[in-house]
């Protein structure tokens, strides 16, 4: 299936170091009542490894490096993508998005997705151009190191706090020139199909794969990597594979001419 849609802009902000200030246990109390319906304990040495950031912070922080409300103008569709939760689990981040900037846009989150919540908010994102849902839509990845439990991935103190956000819109810019998804086992055919759909050759072509991706990230790494990619990449392609449910997703990126 061909697109028409095109990266208009893109911008992230990774915080490194911990905010100056004390940690305290936002939403202790709040998880601590979920968590004791599964019998889990919340362990607040956990909260304080991380650095203590928030969804809300780090989408602003990227937002406007991406050109604040002026850059937003006209975006009819708002979606946030995440794999860990927020700071603070029962804020809605779509929600103070669309009154900060004063957005008249229909916005959702998507998780649940494991890694694949970037490349499912990109699929969705097309079907909403593609059906005349949307002219231009805003597409944020973000994911903070401030858990209330111990997790067996990322490592606590490890994971990068980070927001990326994209424009995306008919017109000017990075082309979106194939998308798919197969089962995990078909990885490899995927790869095949997407280039042959696109007519272009392997050799122009740069790849990205979770095995080339920062071990540091979770949904942003792959659109930390193609925003390298769009400002740095030498090959005019970029292909990126990723596997999470048990399906294996791609894209296709044409840079402009």
């Amino acid at each position: 299936m061909q697109h028409q849609l095109n990266i208009a802009g893109i911008a992230s902000v990774t915080l490194n170091e911990m905010p100056d200030q004390t940690f305290r246990p936002f939403g202790a109390d709040f998880y601590r009542d979920l968590f004791s319906l599964y019998q889990l304990p919340l362990t607040v040495e956990a909260m304080g490894k991380g650095k203590f950031s928030t969804f809300e912070g780090l989408c602003v922080q990227a937002i406007e490096k991406l050109g604040g409300k002026e850059a937003l103008a006209g975006v009819d569709l708002l979606i946030l993508a995440h794999y860990l939760p927020n700071t603070i689990a029962y804020h809605s981040t779509t929600s103070f998005l669309l009154e900060r900037y004063g957005l008249n846009a229909f916005a959702f989150a998507v998780s649940d997705q494991e890694k694949g919540a970037s490349f499912t908010a990109l699929d969705l994102a097309q079907d909403y151009f593609a059906t005349g849902g949307a002219k231009k839509a805003l597409l944020i990845t973000v994911e903070q190191s401030t858990l209330p439990m111990e997790v067996p991935w990322p490592k606590v103190g490890e994971l990068k706090d980070t927001a990326v956000a994209l424009l995306l819109e008919a017109g000017e810019g990075t082309k979106i020139l194939a998308t798919g998804a197969v089962p995990y086992t078909h990885a490899l055919e995927l790869k095949t199909a997407l280039l042959a759909q696109a007519k272009v050759p392997a050799e122009d072509v740069a790849l990205l794969s979770e095995n080339n991706l920062s071990p540091d990230s979770a949904v942003s790494a792959f659109w930390l990597a193609m925003e390298k990619w769009m400002k740095e990449g030498t090959q005019p392609y970029l292909l990126a594979l990723q596997e999470g449910c048990g399906r294996s997703r791609g894209f296709l990126l044409k840079r402009p001419e």
